[in-house]
Formats: structure tokens, sequence, C-alpha cells
């Protein structure tokens, strides 16, 4: 099965993985004591260092730019054979005012290459660029009397090679995108294997237990991640005695196993939860520890809870 049998984006599943995780924090005695799959036996520890790193992979999307660029870099230097080939062109017709003289030197400079095989093909700049240069070469005495300049044929030989690089750096980015792409989705692929695997060893273990085999459904962990930011908890730390921003504070969810610190604003944020009731804690030096009991996460929102602490 791919990651689109289960109607979730990459973004998503990794949030998936995220609840599901948290869901076997909670049960994982249960688990070990069912003797589950080899995913779920190390799920804790190995499967997030796997999410982890899957959230960091880079994918075809973010290296979009990249392509836009070398893409870019390979348009300008085509355009510029296009330059070389208009200068080409007039010296062309000094040389030879008779018009069916003409059509035959544009013809051996390359023109009927030039339209037959497009602008942006590589290969067809490249051939028209040898058929300058070999034009050149054969016409040099009568091109230098019209002043064409000394160096042309040099011009053209670099502008070969400055092309045929721009154009390998415009398939080596899109080669790049399609790796990180395939790696992204190869990752994707395992975690999913390992939460589906999780998942039926979770409807044995809760057989008898319709509410908490709930939690281990795929269309109720999607519905909770599906859009932005879904479900969550945030807020600042306040120093209670200046009514400041507490700073490296510890926030802690100890049923989720789920702490963060503070920033030099008092943020805190818990931007992925599963829905459900939970003791908030707080603590950092020079404070007392402050417990919110039973504070309820709702699925859609993300709840606000300033955390005010008393000097120790």
């Amino acid at each position: 099965m791919t990651v689109a049998n289960f109607n979730c984006s990459l973004s998503n599943l990794a949030d998936t993985t995220r609840l599901g995780w948290f869901e076997y924090e909670q049960y994982q005695n249960r688990f070990a004591a069912h003797k589950p799959s080899k995913y779920t036996a190390t799920y804790g520890a190995d499967s997030l260092a796997l999410l982890n790193d899957f959230v960091a992979m880079a994918d075809y999307q973010s290296h979009a730019k990249n392509i836009q660029n070398a893409r870019d870099l390979f348009t300008n230097e085509v355009k510029t054979v296009s330059v070389l080939f208009k200068t080409l062109k007039n010296y062309i017709n000094e040389l030879t005012p008779d018009k069916t003289m003409r059509t035959n030197y544009h013809k051996d400079a390359g023109q009927q290459l030039f339209d037959e095989l497009g602008a942006y093909s590589a290969d067809g700049n490249d051939k028209l660029l040898g058929a300058m240069i070999r034009f050149v070469e054969s016409h040099q005495v009568e091109l230098t009397a019209k002043d064409l300049p000394a160096n042309f044929v040099q011009q053209l030989k670099d502008k070969q090679t400055s092309l045929s690089n721009a154009h390998k750096a415009w398939l080596a980015a899109k080669d790049t995108a399609t790796a990180a792409s395939d790696a992204k989705i190869t990752a994707g692929n395992e975690l999913k294997n390992r939460l589906s695997a999780m998942f039926l060893d979770a409807q044995i273990i809760f057989l008898e237990e319709k509410d908490t085999a709930k939690k281990f459904v795929w269309d109720m962990l999607l519905t909770k991640v599906r859009g932005v930011k879904d479900t969550g908890l945030g807020g600042k730390t306040i120093n209670g005695a200046t009514e400041k921003a507490a700073s490296g504070i510890i926030v802690a969810i100890p049923l989720l196993n789920l702490s963060v610190v503070s920033d030099a604003n008092g943020r805190y944020e818990f931007p992925v939860l599963p829905e459900g009731t939970y003791d908030i804690e707080a603590k950092g030096d020079g404070f007392k520890t402050l417990v919110v009991e039973k504070r309820v996460v709702k699925a859609g929102v993300i709840g606000r809870l300033n955390l005010v602490l008393e000097a120790a």
C-alpha cells in the first residue's frame, strides 16, 4: 500500500505518526506484554528517530527553486547563442547580397538546425554552435574581411562549454530533487508500515476496550491532523512577581512524556497533540513547580494557556 491509499500527504503522515507515537507511549507496557510485531517492539525510540529524519528530509517541492534557478541559467545561455547567431547572420548578409546565396549561407550556419531543434534543446544548440564554428572556420578569410571579430570562433567554443555545463547543472538539479523526493516517500512508507503494524496489534490488545482501540485507527488520527495545526496547546510562561515573561521554563505534559522550553519571550508551544485531558507542569530555577490539572485539549483547536509562576 502507498501513502496515497491512506488519503494523507507526507506532512500529515508525520503528524499522524506523532499522534500514534503519543498514544503508544501511554500504553507501551500493554504492547510489551502482548509481544507485538517487530516494528512496535521498538516503536518509541526507533520510530521517533525515523520520524525526525523524515521531517528533516527535503522533498521535490523544496528543491523547486534550485531547479528554476538552474533552468534560468541555461535559458540565459541559450539566449546568448541566439545573439551570437544574429551577429553571424548580419556578417553573412554583408558578405552575400544575393538572396539565394545568402539563404545557402544561413543554412550552412545552422539556421535549419535552429528552427527544427528549438532554442531550449541543449543538443540542438550544441549542434547549432558546431555548425557555426565549422562555417566560420571554412569562410574565415571572407568574414575577416568584413570585420568579423578575430576571436569569434573562440567565443563560440566557449559558449559550447558554458551551455553544456548549464544544461548539466539543470539536469543535476532535477535529479537531486527527484532523489530527495523518492527518499522521503520511502521513509514515509516505512513510517506508515510501522504505524499499521502497531495499529493491528492495538486491535488485539484493546479488543474489549473499544474507546482505546479507536485511538489506533487511521481515519481517527487523520481527522485530527488534517489541516494546519489542528490540535495543540501554547501560551506564555510569566513571572508572577514582575508580570514579565519568564524564559527557560520547562513546560511538560507527563502523560504524553512531552516537554518544551519557553523561549526568550516566554513563549512555549505543543503544535500537535492528541485530543484529551492532561495535567500541565511548569518548572524553572527560582520558581515553584506549577501544575495545571485536567486541561482539556479539543480537536481542531490550538488552546492558549498562560502559566504564571511564583518565586520559590
